[in-house]
């Protein structure tokens, strides 16, 4: 994962230091008028400064003693999947899976909504995929800290693999599906495919799917933005879990 600092102090030796962050999360109910200070835009200039409730910097910062701040900045390291993701998956469990989404405001609103239904893993492809970068990391709101996200060199394959002997029931969204969504058993182990904003699903990775399924609209609309459309089939998947 990215480099994650919290605390006044520390944050402030890092920006002293030069340290470039990704994204700057302040607690927005925090009266620390020293700390405002230090993340105004004349201090270490325009720093991405993100307001968010306190909870959410508890989250990211995993129960540490933040002080209202944390800063995120460096590389990020994809999970493995077979290795990290799935061993330390719930039941059932619920996986996002990516085919080609090139669009980093996607991508990163993406994981902010995979964290807050609790998907256990996001799959994306190594070629033709949006990198996580500090953009997908202001987007996610440090979702990407919440996260695993796993990268594979041939989706269909990765796919196949799940489906393989009824273990996952794998769902592609596709607006030309004659079933709709809530018409697809949800309740097991879910690996959600989404495909990429232009071309949708590749017909390979289509064929790996055990079902393809579409999201109700009124004419004239036939599709919605990948992120959102991810959202509303996580929704389902939690409706469906809580009956």
């Amino acid at each position: 994962m990215k480099r994650i600092l919290w605390g006044k102090n520390q944050v402030r030796k890092a920006l002293e230091s030069g340290v470039t962050p990704d994204v700057v999360i302040l607690d927005a109910s925090s009266p620390d008028k020293e700390l405002r200070a230090m993340l105004a835009p004349t201090k270490f200039g325009r720093l991405p400064v993100y307001e968010r409730p306190r909870a959410e910097l508890d989250a990211v910062s995993k129960g540490g003693t933040h002080e209202g701040v944390l800063m995120i900045s460096g590389n990020f390291t994809y999970s493995d999947l077979d290795l990290e993701v799935l061993p330390k998956a719930k039941s059932p469990t619920t996986l996002v899976c990516l085919d080609e989404v090139t669009d980093l405001g996607n991508v990163g609103s993406i994981l902010r909504t995979a964290a807050a239904f609790g998907v256990d893993g996001v799959v994306v492809t190594k070629d033709r995929s949006a990198p996580i970068n500090g953009v997908v990391v202001r987007v996610s709101m440090a979702a990407t800290e919440l996260v695993r996200v796993a990268r594979v060199t041939n989706l269909a394959r990765t796919l196949d693999a799940l489906g393989r002997d009824g273990e996952f029931t794998v769902v592609g969204l596709d607006a030309s599906a004659e079933q709709s969504l809530d018409q697809v058993d949800l309740t097991g182990n879910v690996a959600i495919v989404m495909g990429s904003e232009g071309e949708g699903l590749r017909r390979l990775v289509r064929e790996r799917c055990t079902h393809l399924a579409k999201i109700p609209m009124a004419p004239p609309l036939d599709s919605l933005n990948v992120a959102t459309a991810t959202a509303i089939a996580l929704y389902e998947c939690q409706r469906q879990r809580a009956k």
